[in-house]
């Protein structure tokens, strides 16, 4: 979740379990990034960190990463 600004190549990693959601309002405390390169992401709104998850560009489901979250 944490990007260096003057890394040669993105750094990644891959996730494999989801929660969907058909709302963004469902949500608690989650920002939605504006479009980048067709994608939508879902931030924190407190801290900005993320992407917890992304909107899936076909439609408005929004794909919540598991491993991303915890519930409180």
């Amino acid at each position: 979740m944490v990007q260096k600004k003057d890394a040669a190549t993105p750094a990644t990693e891959a996730l494999t379990k989801f929660c969907i959601v058909d709302r963004v309002d469902k949500f608690e405390n989650v920002g939605v990034t504006r479009s980048t390169n067709g994608f939508v992401y879902l931030t924190c709104a407190d801290c900005e960190m993320g992407p917890l998850g992304l909107k899936d560009p076909s439609g408005n489901r929004f794909f919540v990463a598991i491993e991303r979250v915890t519930a409180s």
